[in-house]
């Protein structure tokens, strides 16, 4: 019965093996994810990957693919994402860190490129 809805919606189905980034996209996606986590948790201490992931699939989503030209952002809002830094984490509280402003930003850019570099 599928196949025939498949036929009928001119829909080709394909089949992948489970788990294998060499035929499968999302599993190509979710081993690119790993590294990125891993990554981040190694470099710094007392990360979580529930707090990295938010930054890691900001990156993701706005780095330009190879193949298309273009990031999976332009793709579904037909425009390039351009967002302040301070709009991604905003900078600690002045009771929380004594780390100036400036500081922080060049900090948190650090990490930005760190993370782009490893999707």
């Amino acid at each position: 019965m599928l196949k025939e809805v498949g036929n009928l919606l001119d829909i080709v189905v394909t089949h992948t093996p489970a788990y294998s980034p060499k035929s499968n996209k999302v599993e190509r996606f979710h081993q690119h994810l790993k590294a990125a986590l891993c990554g981040r948790i190694q470099a710094e201490e007392n990360v979580h990957w529930e707090e990295a992931l938010p930054l890691i699939l900001f990156v993701a989503h706005t780095t330009v693919n190879g193949q298309t030209g273009f990031s999976p952002y332009k793709i579904m809002f037909s425009r390039v994402l351009h967002i302040p830094l301070a709009v991604i984490e905003a900078p600690p509280a002045a009771k929380e860190s004594e780390v100036p402003l400036l500081e922080y930003m060049r900090r948190h850019q650090h990490k930005m490129v760190a993370v782009q570099e490893l999707t």
